[in-house]
């Protein structure tokens, strides 16, 4: 004889029953709001009108959403691909008076610390600015103002090197993550902090007329490697880092059974 099938229902209060309702609108617009963030941040971080980079543009973080909401405009954007293109971006901005903001690829930051202000600054995409240099007589690494955390890793490797500490993420540059204090977890070395390995800073700064509009500073020690270490994009243009590096170590993760 064929069992019949068993049903369930369950009677709901008012007040459950409209708290579930809450919940489940709460989740369907966070589901979309989730989506429309995905959308977005799949558009190119810089956008300007029929291509151009100069005038109608605007900038917004990885996320494809300002945290004010509000459209951050730029006057021009410059791509360097070498440290000369940098100093002639800064060189621009100098003469003009115009205030400049630099970011990475991915402007990869939630507050809004990638936009110059008003509708006529000047945006430095270092995308294109990605060179690295590996010294092994020092056992450091230079990396350009471009450089990401995952391309950093993996060229390391390849040279059987490493860096001992990283945020979780790797979608950042190496001297953005630096100065935003970015770290990971380790108690080893010199700790989890990524600026803590910070050796050198090759950075481009305004200066007037007289001194040609533009200079470049090689920052070895004292008060203004610490400050940059932590530069909050404060100092000027980075053009250079240079950085600790390690031999190559192997990870091994064991699994014990307790059972």
């Amino acid at each position: 004889m064929e069992r019949p099938a068993l049903s369930l229902l369950v009677v709901l209060s008012p007040r459950t029953s409209l708290l579930f309702v809450v919940l489940s609108c709460a989740s369907l617009l966070w589901s979309l709001g989730n989506a429309q963030i995905a959308a977005a941040a799949a558009l190119p971080p810089v956008r300007c009108a029929n291509g151009s980079t100069i005038g109608m543009c605007t900038i917004n973080n990885a996320y494809g959403v300002n945290m004010d909401g509000r459209p951050c405009q730029l006057g021009r954007v410059f791509y360097p691909r070498t440290e000369d293109e940098l100093i002639s971006a800064v060189v621009y901005a100098s003469q003009n008076n115009l205030p400049v903001k630099v970011a990475s690829a991915t402007v990869h930051t939630i507050p809004k610390w990638y936009c110059p202000g008003g509708t006529t600054g000047v945006s430095i995409i270092t995308r294109d600015y990605k060179g690295i240099s590996i010294d092994r007589d020092t056992m450091t690494a230079t990396v350009d103002a471009g450089v990401m955390l995952d391309d950093f890793f993996a060229y390391l490797a390849d040279h059987n090197l490493t860096f001992p500490t990283a945020p979780y993420w790797a979608g950042a540059s190496v001297i953005g993550a630096i100065g935003t204090g970015s770290h990971g977890s380790t108690l080893q070395f010199k700790g989890g902090r990524m600026g803590e390995y910070v050796r050198g800073v090759r950075v481009v700064v305004p200066t007037d007329e007289a001194s040609g509009w533009v200079g470049v500073r090689d920052v070895r020690g004292g008060d203004e490697l610490l400050a940059a270490r932590l530069h909050l994009g404060l100092l000027g243009a980075i053009s250079k880092m240079t950085l600790e590096v390690y031999p190559l170590w192997k990870r091994e993760v064991t699994y014990y059974n307790t059972r």
